[in-house]
C-alpha cells in the first residue's frame, strides 16, 4: 500500500482495467478494496483545518448586514487530494458523483485537502504590479499550507448559465462544497492525478460537446472530432491532446450521452441541444430519458452561483469566444495558444485591400553574387560639370544594371557598430522565414559620389578614384522589437546612415511604400521573395514605430547640401541645432528647442536640493551670452507648502497648503543656461476666481509672499505681497496665453474627440480623459453590471452598454453587413434593449484596458489557455472596425513580461515568445496602418497620491501626429524603472527633456511639483476610529481616557467586529467634511460636489483583527511588529522571534507624508502588504479614501446591483481598485489634445476620410 501526500512520490498509476464505474461499496468491502491497491492520504505535519477562522488573503468575506447565512465564499483548491475521511483512502474523483445518489444506502464521508487560494472575480484586477522590494508576492494569493477541508457536501459540474440562446454558456469548472465554502477544483496533486484524470476526461469531453453546441448549432460529429485536435487542455492532465478514441470509450460515451439527456430536461437547453447534429449523433433520438440514469444525477442541476446570491458574480461567470476582425485575427491565430477560442468575423466588411497579398517578384535581380566585374558612372547623371572631387552622380551601372538615387538595395552584411543590434540580429528570436532578411542588409541610396583615396602597398602609395554611395538604413521587422512576430516582408526605416563602397551592393530590392491608408498585405511566407513593404520608422530609443511627417522631412532636408540629401544626416544637424543654446542680440534672449527665454521670464532650474529632482523656480534677471557657454543670473522663489511641512511636521496636515503658491526672495544665483529646463508662468490675478481658473493648467503659479531667504525658520518670516503686482515677461506671457486660447478655440470649433471606452470599468480613464476637454466619451462598454451602473450614473451623456465586448462586436458587424440581428439586451436590465453602436466615421478615439488578470504579476496560477489573454485581440478588432484617428490601451506592467504560446508547467508558463503580448499589439497596430509607441508611467508622477505603474500604448493613424507621453509633473519616491527589451534595447522612463543616452541627466525625473501626499488627499474627510473590542487585552484607564479625548476632538468610534456590528463602521450616510479643503488636491476632488461626502465607511473584520488594528501606534510605517506581545501573530515571526521579512507591512500604518501603497481591490490589514491603516485614525482606510487615492471626484458614485452590504462594498472597492488613476488619465488626455491640435498634420480632414457605409 502506497502512502500519498505532497512530499512523497506518487503511487503507480492503476492499470486500465482498474478504471471502471466504481460501485458504492459497503464499509466491509472498503478494506478489501484498499488491500487490492488503494492509496492512503497522509497529512503533512503543518496541515491546518478548515473552520470559521480560516484566513484566505485576498478574499472578500460576507460581512455585517448579510441576511442569508447560506452565503459562502468561492475559493480555489490547488494541489488537492480527495479521500474517504475515516480510512484516508484516496478515491477516484468520479466517486463524488454518488454524494446525492438517493439509492446509496451507505453514506460515504468524503474529504479533501489542498492549498486554498482566494478566487478572484473574473473582472477583478490587481491594481498594481508590486516589485519584490515592495512586498512579498507569494503570500498574497493563498495560505501556502495544506488545508484539510470539512466534509464534502456537494459536487457540482456542468453548470449552464444564461437564459436564452446566444448568451448560454457552459461552466468548465468542477466545484465541491463544504460547510464553509465552495471550492473550485483547480489542479490536483501529482500523487492524486491517477485518480483524477479518468473523470476529468469524461467531464472535459462533455463540456466541449455542450459548449460547442451552444456556440454552433450546426456542428456535426466529424467537425467536432476535428476540433478536438486543437484543444490543448488535455496536455497538462493526459500528456497529449484529445482524440476521437477518447469519445469512443464505452464509459465515456455513456457519461456524455446520459448527461446530455439529463441536461435536456431543462426546456431552454432542450430547445437548443436536441436539434444539433452532434447531439443527435451521440444520443440518437435526443431528449429520450435513459432508463437507468447515470451518476451525474442532481450534480448537473444546481451550481454554486445560486448559493452566492451575488448578481455581479453570477453574471461574471459568463464567457464567450473572443470575436476578432480579419486582419487582427489573421495575426492572432499565428501566435495565440487560445486561437481555437477566437471567432473571426467581418470578412464581408473588411476594408478593401486589407487582404491583398504581396506581389511576388517576377525575377530576383541578384546579379552580384560576388564582387561586381564592372562599376561605372552614368556620366549623363553627373550633378555638376566641375572636375573637382568629390564628384556627385545620380546613377551608376554595376555589371550593366542601373542603380539610381532613391533605390532601395540589398547589401552584403558587414560588422554592425551597434553591438546590441548585432547580437539581437544573430539571435534565434530574430530569424525570419525570409532568407534575405537573415543574410542581407537593406538600405536606400541617398546620394552617390566619387572621391580620391590613397592605397598603400608596402612603401608605395597610389592615389585611386573610388565610388561610394551614402545610404539610409532600413531594418527587417524581425530584427526590431517585433522579432518572431514580424511580417516576413516588412522593412522599417532607421534614422541612421553610412557611406558604403559601391561594390557591396548585392541587388535591387523591390519595396512597396505603404500609403497612410494602406494595411499590411498578406504574408505569403516565401523564403526567397524579394518584394518587401515599408512605411514606418523604428526608433529604438523611444520604443516607437512612427511616420516621419512631410514637415519633419522637409525641415531635415533643408539642413543638407543640395547634392547630399540624406534625412538622417539632416535630422542630426537639425536636432543638434535645436539643442544648442543661442543668444539673440536683437532682443537679448536665449533660445533652445524652439523656446525663447527673456529677462523676467520664470524658469525651471535643474539644481540639486533636499527634494530630489524637484525643480527650483526662478526669475531671470540677467543674461550673459558668454564666450563659450551662456549664463543667466536668476532670482530664486521658494515653495510655501514645503516650508510649512518642514516647520509644522504632522501639524501641517491641519493647515491649508498649496503647491502652486510661491514666495519671492532677494536670493540670486548664477548658472549655466543648460540648467534651464522649461518655463513657469506667473500671472497677476486680481480675483480668487481668476486665480482658480489660472491654476487649472500646468506650469501656472502665483506669488503672494516675500521672505528674506529660502531658509525660512518661522512662519512669521513671511511678508504678504499683492499677487497682482508680480512682474513677468509680458511678451512671453501673452504668447503663452494666446496659444492656450487658440487650443481652446480649436476644441470648441471642432469639438473634442468622440470616444469609445472599452472595458470601461466604473470610468476612471474616461473621467480623466474627459477632464482634459480634448475627449468626449460618447460610448462605453462594460461587462460588470455594477461597474456599468456606476459609469452610467456618473456619465449621463454617455451611452453605456452593459454587455460583453465580443457579443457586441459580433452584433455590430452583423448590423453593418445587413444581417439584421436581433437586439442585444443589457446583462443587468434584461428588459433593456441596447442602443445601436456608432457607425464607422463617428468614432475618433478608442481607449480602454482589457482585463489584466492573466497578465498580472500577482497571478501565481497563470494558464496557457486563459481566454482573457485574447481580449486584447478583441479591442484591436474594434480599432480595425472603426479605424479611429487615435487609440490607447492601458494595462498592468505584467503585460510586458507575458509570453505568447507558452506551455503550462505547474502553475507557471514556460517558453513561448518573450514579451509576446506587447509584440502582438505592436504588430497588429502597424498592420492596421497605425504608428505606435508604449511606455510605463507611474501615476504618482502625475499627481496621484499613490504608487501605481501602468503600461500605456498610444496609436495614431500614419497621417496624424502621434501623441507624446505626458512629462512627469510631480516628485515621487518610487522612480519609474527602466525595462530590458528582448532586443537588448531599454524601455526608458518618460522624462521632461529629449533623451540623450550620452547625457545621463536627460534620464533623471526632474519635475516642477512636490509629491501629493496621503494627507494632501484625505485630510479633510470625516474622522472616526474603530472601537477596541478588548478581546485579548482588558481596557486600562489610559485606554478609556484616550477614547474620551478623541471623542471630544470630534473623532467618534464605531464597532467594526463582523459578528456584532449592525452596519458598516463609519458614516454610512452622507456626512459633512471635517474641514474646508486643506490642499489643492482636496479642492480639486471636491469641485462640483456638495457640503457632504459619501462612502466614508470601512469593512468589518473578526475581533482579533480589529483589536490589532486599533493597537498599532501612530507612527509612520508602524506595523505588526509594533503590537503588544499579547496581540502579535506567532506565524509572522521566525523561531528566534525575528519578524519574517515577507510579512513586512502587515497591519501597517500609512505614512501621512508619504503615498498610498497601491489601492488593491480588497482592503485587508491582515494580508501580506496590508499597509492600509489610516495615518491618524484607529482603522483602515475607507471606500471614499480609496477613491481619493485614485483621484475620483467626491461627487462620483459607486453603485452595485447587489443588495447585501458586504457585496455592495466589495463591488465599490473592486470598481475603485480596478480604475486608472484619474490624474494619470487627465495627463494623457492633455497630450492627446496637443496632438489633435497639431496643425502640421491634416487633422481637419480626419473625419472626412473615415470610411463610411
Amino acid at each position: 500500500m502506497s502512502i500519498a501526500h505532497g512530499q512523497l512520490d506518487p503511487p503507480l498509476s492503476p492499470s486500465t482495467s482498474f478504471w471502471v464505474e466504481i460501485p458504492v461499496t459497503t464499509p466491509v468491502e472498503k478494506d478489501f478494496a484498499s488491500s487490492l491497491g488503494g492509496s492512503l492520504y497522509q497529512p503533512l505535519e503543518d496541515e491546518i483545518d478548515e473552520n470559521d477562522d480560516l484566513h484566505v488573503p485576498g478574499e472578500t468575506t460576507p460581512g455585517s448586514g448579510d441576511e442569508d447565512d447560506d452565503v459562502v465564499p468561492v475559493r480555489k483548491l490547488v494541489d488537492f487530494f480527495i479521500y474517504e475521511r475515516q480510512l484516508s483512502t484516496l478515491v477516484p474523483l468520479e466517486d463524488l458523483l454518488g454524494l446525492e445518489d438517493e439509492d446509496d444506502q451507505y453514506e460515504r464521508d468524503f474529504c479533501a485537502s489542498g492549498i486554498v487560494i482566494a478566487h478572484k472575480d473574473e473582472d477583478q484586477e490587481d491594481a498594481e504590479e508590486l516589485s519584490s522590494e515592495d512586498i512579498d508576492l507569494t503570500g498574497l494569493e493563498g495560505t501556502e499550507k495544506m488545508v484539510k477541508l470539512t466534509r464534502i457536501l456537494e459536487f457540482n459540474v456542468h453548470w449552464v448559465t444564461g437564459t436564452r440562446h446566444g448568451n448560454m454558456r457552459a461552466d468548465p469548472l468542477m466545484y465541491i462544497r463544504t460547510k464553509y465554502a465552495w471550492y473550485i477544483l483547480d489542479t490536483p496533486a501529482a500523487a492524486y492525478l491517477p485518480f483524477y484524470k479518468r473523470y476529468w476526461l469524461k467531464h472535459r469531453l462533455l463540456h466541449l460537446v455542450v459548449s460547442t453546441c451552444l456556440d454552433d448549432t450546426e456542428i456535426t460529429y466529424s467537425a467536432f472530432v476535428d476540433s478536438l485536435r486543437t484543444d490543448k487542455s488535455a496536455r497538462t492532465v493526459l500528456g497529449r491532446n484529445l482524440r476521437e478514441a477518447d469519445l469512443d470509450m464505452d464509459d465515456v460515451r455513456k457519461y456524455v450521452r446520459d448527461t446530455l439527456e439529463e441536461l435536456c430536461e431543462d426546456p431552454k437547453l432542450r430547445r437548443v441541444l436536441t436539434h444539433v447534429p452532434l447531439v443527435r449523433s451521440i444520443c440518437g433520438h435526443a431528449g429520450r430519458r435513459p432508463k437507468h440514469p447515470g451518476k451525474p444525477g442532481k450534480s448537473v442541476r444546481q451550481g454554486p452561483h445560486k448559493r452566492l446570491k451575488d448578481v455581479e458574480k453570477d453574471v461574471l461567470q459568463h464567457r464567450n469566444k473572443t470575436v476578432v476582425m480579419p486582419i487582427v485575427g489573421r495575426i492572432a491565430q499565428q501566435f495565440f495558444a487560445q486561437s481555437q477560442a477566437m471567432h473571426v468575423a467581418g470578412h464581408h466588411y473588411s476594408r478593401v485591400g486589407s487582404e491583398t497579398g504581396t506581389r511576388p517578384s517576377e525575377a530576383p535581380e541578384y546579379v552580384h553574387d560576388t564582387d561586381p566585374t564592372v562599376v561605372e558612372w552614368d556620366e549623363d547623371s553627373a550633378m555638376s560639370s566641375s572636375t573637382s572631387l568629390p564628384k556627385y552622380y545620380e546613377s551608376v551601372f554595376i555589371d550593366g544594371v542601373r542603380y539610381s538615387i532613391g533605390d532601395i538595395v540589398l547589401v552584403e552584411q558587414g560588422e554592425d557598430s551597434n553591438t546590441i543590434r548585432e547580437k539581437n540580429a544573430a539571435s534565434q528570436h530574430s530569424r525570419s522565414r525570409n532568407s534575405l532578411a537573415n543574410t542581407k542588409w537593406f538600405c536606400k541610396i541617398c546620394y552617390m559620389y566619387e572621391k580620391e583615396e590613397v592605397v598603400k602597398s608596402g612603401t608605395k602609395r597610389t592615389r585611386i578614384l573610388k565610388k561610394f554611395f551614402h545610404a539610409q538604413w532600413l531594418q527587417h521587422g524581425s530584427q526590431t522589437l517585433l522579432q518572431e512576430t514580424a511580417h516576413s516582408k516588412a522593412l522599417f526605416w532607421l534614422n541612421e546612415c553610412d557611406d558604403l563602397a559601391m561594390e557591396c551592393i548585392f541587388g535591387r530590392c523591390n519595396v512597396h511604400i505603404l500609403g497612410s491608408a494602406d494595411d499590411e498585405p498578406l504574408d505569403d511566407g516565401e523564403e526567397e521573395n524579394d518584394f518587401f513593404t515599408n512605411g514606418l520608422t523604428w526608433d529604438p530609443g523611444y520604443t516607437a514605430f512612427v511616420q516621419v511627417s512631410n514637415q519633419e522631412m522637409s525641415s531635415a532636408m533643408r539642413m543638407c547640401n543640395p547634392e547630399k540629401q540624406c534625412f538622417p544626416c539632416g535630422l542630426k544637424v537639425l536636432r543638434k541645432e535645436q539643442a544648442m543654446w543661442k543668444f539673440s542680440e536683437e532682443d537679448q534672449s536665449l533660445s533652445q528647442w524652439g523656446t525663447d527665454y527673456h529677462v523676467s521670464d520664470f524658469v525651471y532650474l535643474r539644481i540639486p536640493s533636499g527634494d530630489l529632482y524637484l525643480y527650483q523656480i526662478a526669475e531671470i534677471v540677467d543674461i550673459d551670452p558668454g564666450e563659450e557657454v551662456p549664463r543667466v543670473r536668476a532670482c530664486l522663489y521658494g515653495r510655501h507648502d514645503l516650508i510649512l511641512r518642514d516647520l509644522e511636521g504632522d501639524e501641517a496636515w491641519s493647515r491649508i497648503t498649496d503647491n502652486r503658491r510661491l514666495f519671492a526672495t532677494p536670493t540670486t544665483i548664477e548658472v549655466e543656461a543648460c540648467a534651464i529646463e522649461g518655463k513657469a508662468y506667473i500671472k497677476a490675478c486680481r480675483t480668487s476666481q481668476e486665480l482658480d481658473e489660472w491654476l487649472q493648467d500646468d506650469d501656472h503659479y502665483y506669488v503672494d509672499l516675500w521672505a528674506q531667504s529660502l531658509q525660512v525658520t518661522s512662519l512669521k518670516g513671511f511678508m504678504e505681497l499683492d499677487r497682482s503686482s508680480t512682474r513677468s515677461c509680458a511678451r512671453c506671457l501673452q504668447a503663452h496665453i494666446f496659444k492656450q486660447d487658440e487650443l481652446s478655440q480649436f476644441t470648441k470649433q471642432r469639438g473634442p474627440l468622440r470616444a469609445l471606452d472599452l472595458f470601461s470599468g466604473a470610468g476612471g480613464l474616461s473621467t480623466g480623459l474627459n477632464m482634459s476637454k480634448s475627449v468626449d466619451t460618447k460610448w462605453a462598454v462594460e461587462f460588470s453590471p455594477s461597474a456599468a451602473l456606476s459609469y452610467e450614473a456618473n456619465h449621463p451623456n454617455t451611452i453605456v452598454y452593459n454587455q460583453c465586448t465580443n457579443l457586441l462586436l459580433q452584433h455590430t458587424i452583423d448590423t453593418l453587413e445587413g444581417k439584421k440581428p436581433g437586439a442585444l439586451r443589457s446583462l443587468s436590465k434584461k428588459e433593456e434593449r441596447l442602443s445601436p453602436m456608432p457607425k464607422p466615421g463617428e468614432v475618433d478615439f478608442i481607449f480602454g484596458g482589457p482585463p489584466c488578470q492573466s497578465f498580472s504579476l500577482m497571478n501565481h496560477s497563470k494558464k496557457a489557455d486563459d481566454i482573457r489573454s485574447t481580449l486584447v485581440c478583441n479591442m484591436l478588432s474594434w480599432v480595425e472596425l472603426y479605424r479611429p484617428p487615435y487609440f490607447l490601451i492601458e494595462n498592468v506592467i505584467g503585460m510586458l513580461f507575458h509570453p505568447l504560446g507558452g506551455k503550462q508547467s505547474g502553475r507557471s508558463l514556460v517558453g513561448g515568445i518573450k514579451m509576446g503580448i506587447v509584440k502582438f499589439i505592436v504588430r497588429a497596430s502597424t498592420a492596421l496602418g497605425y504608428q505606435i509607441h508604449f511606455r510605463v508611467l507611474q501615476a504618482g508622477q502625475y499627481g496621484a497620491p499613490q504608487g501605481r505603474r501602468r503600461l500605456i500604448f498610444e496609436g495614431a493613424r500614419r497621417d496624424l501626429a502621434l501623441p507624446q507621453f505626458p512629462a512627469p509633473t510631480h516628485c515621487f519616491p518610487k522612480r519609474t524603472q527602466r525595462y530590458n527589451l528582448p532586443t537588448g534595447d531599454i524601455l526608458q522612463p518618460v522624462t521632461r527633456c529629449p533623451i540623450d543616452e550620452d547625457d545621463v541627466t536627460t534620464l533623471e525625473p526632474w519635475v516642477p511639483l512636490p509629491t501629493v501626499t496621503v494627507m494632501d488627499a484625505i485630510g479633510d474627510l470625516p474622522r472616526f476610529d474603530w472601537t477596541n473590542p478588548h478581546q485579548e487585552l482588558r481596557p486600562t484607564q489610559a485606554d478609556l481616557q484616550e477614547a474620551r479625548d478623541r471623542k471630544t476632538r470630534g473623532i467618534p468610534s464605531f464597532n467594526a467586529v463582523t459578528s456584532s456590528c449592525k452596519s458598516l463602521p463609519g458614516f454610512v450616510d452622507p456626512s459633512p467634511y471635517s474641514t474646508t479643503p486643506l490642499s489643492r488636491y482636496q479642492a480639486w476632488v471636491r469641485d462640483g460636489g456638495g457640503e457632504e461626502v459619501e462612502y466614508q465607511y470601512s469593512r468589518t473584520f473578526q475581533a482579533g483583527v480589529v483589536e490589532r488594528v486599533v493597537n498599532i501606534p501612530f507612527e509612520a510605517d508602524a506595523d505588526h511588529v509594533h503590537l503588544p506581545r499579547a496581540l502579535q501573530v506567532p506565524r509572522l515571526f521566525d523561531s528566534q522571534g525575528h519578524p519574517k521579512s515577507q510579512y513586512r507591512g502587515q497591519y501597517g500604518r500609512i505614512n501621512g507624508n508619504g503615498h498610498f501603497w497601491t489601492a488593491m481591490t480588497t482592503i485587508m490589514p491582515n494580508a501580506k502588504g496590508g499597509r492600509v491603516l489610516h495615518p491618524t485614525q484607529k482603522r483602515i482606510i475607507t471606500v471614499r479614501e480609496c477613491a481619493r487615492a485614485q483621484g475620483f471626484p467626491d461627487r462620483y458614485r459607486f453603485l452595485s446591483v447587489n443588495s447585501r452590504p458586504s457585496d455592495i462594498m466589495a463591488d465599490q472597492l473592486r470598481q475603485i481598485g480596478n480604475a486608472v488613476p484619474v490624474p494619470l488619465a487627465l495627463a494623457l488626455g492633455k497630450e492627446i489634445g496637443k496632438a489633435y491640435f497639431d496643425m502640421s498634420y491634416s487633422i481637419a480632414s480626419a473625419r472626412d476620410i473615415s470610411p463610411e457605409l
